[in-house]
């Protein structure tokens, strides 16, 4: 899956894999550094903890916003 295929109602962050800690992002913002057509999967790998600084083994979360 894409950056433009996720529809605008989720929202998406990512959950360390040390401390648990979830942040989510502004999707819009990646999508402008890194294109919409980027593959969310691929992306898993620049994930950092903001928490803990743990930058390996994170994985993306999503979360549904009322519409």
């Amino acid at each position: 899956m894409t950056l433009s295929q996720l529809e605008d109602w989720y929202v998406l962050g990512g959950k360390c894999a040390a401390c648990t800690h979830k942040g989510f992002v502004d999707r819009w913002e990646l999508a402008r550094r890194v294109g919409k057509h980027a593959v969310i999967a691929a992306l898993m790998p620049r994930l950092r903890c903001t928490a803990c600084g743990n930058k390996g083994d994170n994985t993306w979360v999503t979360g549904r916003i009322k519409r």
